[in-house]
């Protein structure tokens, strides 16, 4: 059997169907409503740990596109390819100029 496809309509019902708000599942959790409904739209770790909670699947299963496979993909900055960063306030003379 095919997995289920989610996008935030089939989220919110869900929801629904079992009989939660919005602002139920955000006082249960300790969050603001908006973390809730946020998440639906666009990565708010808050919500999306509620909503998978509440439903009983995991968020990378509802929001695959935000939990990607691998884990090197987002990989930002990686020291073993690029060198230490030094500051320009260890340069030899970067303040020197104006102190003469």
């Amino acid at each position: 059997m095919p997995k289920r496809k989610w996008d935030k309509y089939a989220i919110k019902a869900e929801l629904h169907r079992q009989g939660m708000t919005f602002t139920e599942l955000a006082a249960r959790h300790g969050c603001h409503r908006t973390n809730i409904s946020v998440a639906l739209d666009r990565p708010n770790s808050t919500g999306e740990k509620a909503i998978s909670e509440a439903i009983g699947v995991p968020a990378e299963e509802l929001w695959p596109d935000r939990y990607p496979k691998s884990a090197t993909s987002h990989r930002i900055y990686d020291s073993r390819r690029h060198g230490p960063c030094t500051s320009q306030k260890f340069a030899t003379g970067a303040d020197n100029e104006c102190a003469a």
